[in-house]
């Protein structure tokens, strides 16, 4: 494609990322992830997004943080798609002191919970067996104002009384 003049930019890469993490060639992206400064093409909200969805999704949990620094130190500003798998992955992990920095970090950066992330954290950590937490989440949604639809109180419920 260079050969041919044609220029790659930070979507086509984040394309790439996230095609081969899909396909579960993790070490592939991480190479095109890491070879893009190379290649004179600077790092994007998408493309560390994809990158940390794709560690999360993967169990690295070390380097999905990592990669969240990093984000900082290119002055790229995470948003809540950035902090969602990892989010996820710290339920699923039960390990909640990396949630409470997650969320302090998201405050930090005024990156406010909408109705999904409650879902996705009362859903996770329910799952997980963490329903101390998950009720919580669930009171925090509900005195914010992020009411869930009757089919979601029941499945909360029922999954909290089959626990």
């Amino acid at each position: 494609m260079n050969k041919n003049s044609c220029k790659l930019d930070a979507k086509f890469y984040s394309t790439l990322i996230y095609v081969l993490g899909r396909s579960g060639r993790l070490n592939d992206a991480w190479h095109v992830f890491e070879d893009m400064e190379n290649q004179g093409v600077s790092r994007d909200l998408w493309t560390y997004n994809s990158m940390i969805y794709h560690a999360c999704a993967n169990r690295q949990g070390n380097s999905a943080l990592k990669l969240l620094e990093r984000m900082e130190d290119n002055s790229c500003k995470p948003d809540l798609e950035t902090y969602q798998p990892l989010l996820k992955m710290c339920c699923k992990m039960k390990d909640m002191k990396v949630l409470q920095f997650l969320l302090s970090h998201m405050f930090n950066n005024n990156i406010s919970i909408d109705l999904s992330t409650y879902a996705l954290l009362i859903r996770e950590l329910t799952e997980s067996g963490n329903l101390e937490h998950a009720c919580f989440f669930f009171q925090d949604a509900v005195l914010n104002g992020m009411v869930p639809k009757g089919q979601d109180i029941r499945g909360f419920t029922e999954r909290t009384r089959a626990k």
